[in-house]
C-alpha cells in the first residue's frame, strides 16, 4: 500500500513545529540577555536589557525561565499529543465505522492497544517500544506539573528510575547529550527529544486507520462534483483522497476503478 497520513498527524505536525520554533527562540533571547548583562558587568541583565524596551522587571533569573519555559512546553507538547488522539479517535470511528473502546483510567497506549494491532509497531523497529516509554515518561511528568501533588511528581521520577535503560537508549538512538532528563531537570532539550519521538513515531499510528481501497473509495463525496465533467470530477475525487489521506495520486486512480 502507499504512504497513508491524516490531518490527525499533519495538523499535529505544524503545530510542533510553530512550538520549537518559539521554544528555540525563548532560548535564544535567555542567551543574549545573559551575554549582555556579562559584557556590561550588570549583575541583573533582566532588568537591563527589559530597560530598553521599557519593561520593568527585577530578578528575573535565567536558570528558573529557562526551565519554567520548558515545563510549560512540555505541557504545550503534551496538550498537541492529546488533541491529536481526539481526532484519531474521530478518524477511526469514522474509516472503521465502529466505536472506539477505552476506559477512563487507560493511558493513551493502553487505548491503542484496544483498538489497533499495537505489537505491529512495537516490533517494526526495536526502538519503537522504548521510544514509547519515553512518551509515557513526559506524559507523567506533564502530570506532575499540570497537577503538582507529592504523588505525581513522585510517579513521574520513580519511572523515570525504573525505565533508566529504555530511556537511555532513545537518548543514543537519537545522539542527545542533554536529554532526557529527570523530572526537576527537565530543560529545552527534553522538549526537543519528545517533539521529534512524537513526530517520529505517529505516522506508524496513522498508518493503522488505512481501511483499504474500497471503504476509502465510499469516503469519496462524488455528488459534490457530479455536474462536472468526467476529466474535472476525476481530478477532484482525485485530489480529495490525496489531500484527506496522504495517498499518490496511482493509489487514488487504483481506489476510484475499483
Amino acid at each position: 500500500m502507499s504512504k497513508f497520513s491524516t490531518h490527525c498527524f499533519r495538523d499535529f505536525k505544524r503545530f510542533i513545529g510553530e512550538l520549537t520554533a518559539t521554544s528555540a527562540g525563548i532560548n535564544v533571547a535567555i542567551q543574549y540577555t545573559n551575554k549582555a548583562g556579562l559584557e556590561l558587568g550588570s549583575e541583573d541583565p533582566w532588568a537591563l536589557v527589559a530597560k530598553e524596551f521599557g519593561i520593568k522587571v527585577d530578578g528575573l533569573q535565567s536558570a528558573i525561565i529557562l526551565s519554567s519555559a520548558a515545563r510549560l512546553n512540555i505541557v504545550n507538547v503534551y496538550s498537541g499529543f492529546d488533541l491529536y488522539l481526539t481526532a484519531y479517535r474521530k478518524e477511526f470511528v469514522h474509516l472503521f465505522q465502529k466505536d472506539w473502546r477505552s476506559n477512563k483510567s487507560d493511558t493513551p497506549f493502553d487505548e491503542f492497544r484496544k483498538n489497533i494491532v499495537l505489537n505491529e509497531i512495537e516490533s517494526s523497529m526495536d526502538i519503537i517500544p522504548h521510544q514509547l516509554k519515553l512518551i509515557d515518561f513526559y506524559r507523567l511528568a506533564r502530570n506532575g506539573i499540570v497537577h503538582p501533588s507529592k504523588e505525581n511528581k513522585e510517579t513521574a521520577v520513580k519511572f523515570f528510575n525504573k525505565e533508566a535503560d529504555a530511556l537511555k537508549k532513545v537518548k543514543n538512538h537519537y545522539g542527545m547529550l542533554g536529554a532526557p532528563n529527570d523530572f526537576d531537570l527537565l530543560d529545552f532539550h527534553d522538549v526537543k527529544l519528545f517533539c521529534r519521538t512524537l513526530l517520529d513515531v505517529l505516522p506508524l499510528f496513522d498508518e493503522k486507520l488505512d481501511p483499504g481501497n474500497e471503504r476509502l473509495k465510499a469516503t469519496v463525496p462524488a455528488e459534490e462534483w457530479r455536474s462536472y465533467k468526467e476529466g474535472r470530477r476525476r481530478n477532484s475525487e482525485i485530489g480529495f483522497l490525496q489531500n484527506k489521506y496522504g495517498i499518490s495520486r496511482e493509489r487514488s486512480e487504483e481506489i476510484l476503478a475499483h
